[in-house]
């Protein structure tokens, strides 16, 4: 009775350890900064192709934020959003600007986080580091770049997915093992970079985070994945 009692006050304080009183998981235990108690933190990181300006950035984020909104509400995982900074953009003319800015920089964060659980790079920085686990390049199916390309035949448009050869990623650099990315004031790395033919809404995102393991994942190229709902 006495061991059970010892055993008892041993877990309970082991758990008042491992959780802090806002029932976030301690840095100690293994867990970010974010993790609520009983979920693991995972990210989803996202950019979109260099040249593209600030209103198609602003509206991929629209699509990102309404996909991981809904795949958080249903994920047994604490999924965050992570914003990517913004990089000189080519219709800004100013040319003594920072390499970087933030989001709150031009928009209330803290409205964007009542919708979906974004975070900064910075945070991400923080709460994970800067070893990012995959990266999956998006790119369009060939027949697509064929049908645009005038030559005709009928498209398939069903929502699919599946790993390709690279079309191209000029953007990542090998380094030690891990590849280079991310334009701006710090470079993120990767464990691993593959692409990925898709054909989809953000929504179906979901399928391709579901069938890994990684904690963090990268989606370059985020604008070929289209709005769950147009007008949204």
């Amino acid at each position: 009775m006495h061991l059970k009692i010892i055993i008892l006050i041993l877990l309970t304080s082991t758990l008042e350890a491992v959780f802090t009183e806002e029932n976030h998981c301690s840095k100690a235990f293994g867990c970010s900064g974010n993790s609520v108690m009983g979920k693991v933190s995972r990210y989803v990181l996202y950019d979109v192709n260099i040249g593209e300006g600030f209103n198609l950035k602003r509206d991929v984020y629209m699509r990102m934020a309404m996909f991981i909104q809904a795949f958080a509400q249903k994920s047994k995982d604490d999924w965050h959003l992570v914003l990517p900074p913004w990089t000189r953009q080519w219709h800004w003319t100013t040319e003594k600007l920072h390499v970087s800015y933030q989001w709150s920089d031009f928009f209330d964060v803290a409205s964007l986080q009542l919708y979906s659980p974004v975070i900064e790079l910075d945070q991400f920085y923080v709460d994970w580091g800067d070893l990012v686990d995959e990266v999956y390049i998006l790119q369009h199916f060939p027949e697509f770049y064929d049908w645009t390309e005038g030559g005709g035949g009928k498209m398939d448009w069903s929502d699919k997915w599946k790993l390709a050869e690279c079309r191209d990623h000029p953007y990542y650099k090998q380094e030690n093992g891990t590849f280079l990315f991310f334009r701006g004031k710090k470079h993120v790395r990767a464990k691993q970079v593959q692409c990925v033919s898709f054909q989809g809404s953000s929504a179906y995102l979901e399928s391709v985070v579901s069938s890994t393991k990684a904690r963090s994942v990268m989606f370059d190229r985020a604008e070929i994945a289209t709005h769950m709902m147009y007008g949204d």
